[in-house]
């Protein structure tokens, strides 16, 4: 039996923005492939926000990281979920 691949062969973030004290957002637009003949199984186009925990670049960073790493997680499961079918 072979091994099905998928892959985000399209991923870009179209917005990042972020206040000091206040929130940061993200908005990405991403595809999943799948399969030798790459296959499009999935886009989706994600918007993210994450509070800042404080009024210091320290804390606007992490809750850009915080963005990402919900953003990576969305992907993760889509792929996932594309590995059912």
């Amino acid at each position: 039996m072979g091994v099905k691949l998928y892959f985000a062969k399209y991923f870009a973030i179209l917005a990042k923005y972020g206040r000091l004290g206040d929130a940061v957002w993200l908005e990405a637009r991403w595809s999943i492939f799948g399969g030798p003949e790459r296959k499009l199984l999935k886009t989706n186009r994600s918007s993210m926000r994450e509070p800042v925990g404080g009024a210091d670049y320290a804390a606007l960073v992490a809750a850009q990281s915080r963005a990402l790493a919900k953003l990576s997680q969305e992907i993760a499961e889509a792929i996932q979920g594309a590995g059912k079918n």
